[in-house]
């Protein structure tokens, strides 16, 4: 098995037969696509960035760059190409899960500030476990950075930051109870 790619439309219209019967379509955890860090490319006049250990080095188009986002993260929703997708793992898939820039990856984010191999997802009695492994930007659970190539815990509904794209992290009862709601307000 792999991270599936599940369109929140999709998830939504299980919502109408019940909690049990999504939790039997969808029994494990979801990343959902919720927004881009505003920042910009940390680059110099001279069209040099600077890397993770702050050393300048000429962009090569292949290149992660790195990025400032001043003193504060800000989310924005706009122009986020992820928008509406929420990515399934199913707990019965133990096997490590990648994110990052490059085609191999299980989780492909198309964006400069995110690494070949960026982070690696992983579920393991009970609990899913994160490791930034050593990108660029850091991987960042609710605005904190990891320290890299240790796994860490991610608590549910926590926001995932992985370069300037975030998700925020739901076990498959939490989804449902907040497309409930949704569907509630309507």
């Amino acid at each position: 098995m792999t991270m599936r790619l599940v369109m929140l439309e999709q998830a939504r219209s299980s919502v109408a037969f019940g909690v049990d019967h999504f939790l039997q379509e969808y029994p494990g955890v979801f990343l959902l696509a919720v927004g881009l860090v505003s920042a910009e490319p940390a680059l110099t006049p001279g069209g040099l960035a600077r890397n993770a250990t702050q050393e300048l080095h000429t962009v090569d188009l292949d290149d992660t760059f790195s990025m400032g986002s001043g003193e504060r993260l800000i989310h924005s929703l706009h122009d986020h190409p992820l928008a509406g997708c929420a990515f399934f793992i199913p707990r019965t898939d133990p096997s490590p899960k990648t994110a990052g820039r490059k085609t191999e990856c299980d989780l492909v984010i198309p964006d400069v500030s995110v690494s070949d191999r960026h982070c690696e997802l992983r579920l393991m009695g009970g609990e899913m476990l994160v490791t930034d492994l050593s990108s660029t930007n850091g991987t960042m659970v609710n605005l904190q950075r990891l320290e890299p190539q240790v796994a860490t815990p991610i608590e549910d509904e926590a926001i995932l930051t992985v370069g300037r794209y975030s998700f925020q992290f739901f076990e498959a009862h939490s989804l449902y109870a907040a497309m409930q709601l949704l569907e509630q307000s309507r």
